[in-house]
């Protein structure tokens, strides 16, 4: 009977979700369609003149499902936490909104919890296993963003490249940055774009370059925008300048490879010491289920646990700090 009941409770669950997730996307696809339809009339692809008739789109009533979408996203967005997590969502390749990603963080969090519930009594096993679909969305998240950033990391070299090329051949600055946008793949043409597209609707050079810097945390980036915006208040060959960035970059990036090389052996040895406890005591639970059921059921085995559970986290932390030298 108790299974009967969580079962009911996660498929509500579910169904809550999957209700409210249409909610959020609904007004995605017409929205998407008006401006498809806007598109195609502004580059004459539709062969004859199209009238809009403005008051007609205006007088339309809101359906109940727009009306609960925008009362829900204003919702969210009147928190911290939701605007937070915006910025974060905007620095990386993730087609989601805040809405979206939370709803996914719940489904993870209601699913691992009902698993915890289902496979164990155990409240400790429970609240882990909630508190490990909580933030497994979020970590997924960081690490979307720092592949994001690794490959935007590895496009400088090039778009720089290009950027001065185009200006020895006559080019301004933003029509280089056009360039790249054109000629190189995302991310980097991404973010170019961006800054071309807010420049078009007023936005300042300085606003729209500092705000590139502000979606890219990059060393290499900060280094090339300070660069040239201090060259357009004082002046100089901005070309020669960017040239001597990027042999700047290409060192940093040849001492970077060399210490991790040297650091390999601290890595491997951190990820063994911290495997090699949570394989062994998994072998022995599996090989006598009795002997390590004192960690489970006793309060001192608990306690052995907990305190294990953060010598290793402190431990991979420290090797971590000693393993990561700046450059």
């Amino acid at each position: 009977m108790q299974i009967i009941i969580l079962l009911a409770v996660f498929l509500i669950t579910i169904i809550t979700v999957v209700v409210v997730y249409n909610l959020l996307t609904a007004r995605r696809t017409k929205i998407k369609e008006r401006l498809d339809k806007y598109s195609a009339i502004e580059r004459g692809m539709m062969g004859q003149a199209v009238t809009f008739n403005v008051q007609e789109e205006t007088v339309e009533k809101e359906s109940l499902k727009e009306r609960l979408l925008t009362n829900f996203n204003h919702f969210l967005t009147s928190f911290l936490l939701t605007a937070s997590l915006e910025d974060e969502l905007q620095k990386t390749n993730l087609p989601l909104k805040v809405s979206e990603f939370i709803i996914i963080a719940l489904i993870s969090c209601f699913s691992l919890g009902l698993v915890g519930i289902l496979i164990s009594n155990n409240l400790i096993v429970i609240i882990l296993l909630f508190l490990l679909g909580l933030i497994s969305p979020y970590l997924y998240l960081k690490y979307s963003q720092k592949k994001r950033l690794d490959k935007f990391n590895e496009q400088i070299i090039d778009s720089l490249t290009i950027i001065s090329n185009s200006l020895k051949a006559g080019y301004s600055f933003f029509q280089a940055i056009e360039m790249v946008a054109k000629e190189m793949s995302a991310p980097i043409s991404e973010e170019f774009t961006r800054v071309l597209k807010e420049m078009n609707l007023g936005a300042s050079p300085q606003e729209a370059l500092t705000s590139l810097t502000e979606r890219i945390e990059s060393e290499d980036l900060d280094l090339v925008i300070t660069a040239v915006l201090i060259q357009r208040q004082v002046g100089g060959n901005l070309s020669e300048i960017l040239d001597s960035i990027s042999d700047t970059i290409r060192e940093r990036i040849k001492i970077k490879g060399e210490i991790q090389t040297l650091t390999a052996q601290g890595k491997m040895s951190g990820i063994i010491i911290a495997l090699l406890p949570i394989s062994l005591g998994g072998l022995l639970f599996l090989i006598n289920p009795e002997y390590m059921s004192p960690f489970f059921k006793h309060p001192l085995g608990r306690a052995m646990i907990i305190i294990g559970i953060i010598s290793q986290i402190l431990g991979a932390a420290l090797i971590k700090k000693i393993i990561n030298i700046e450059v």
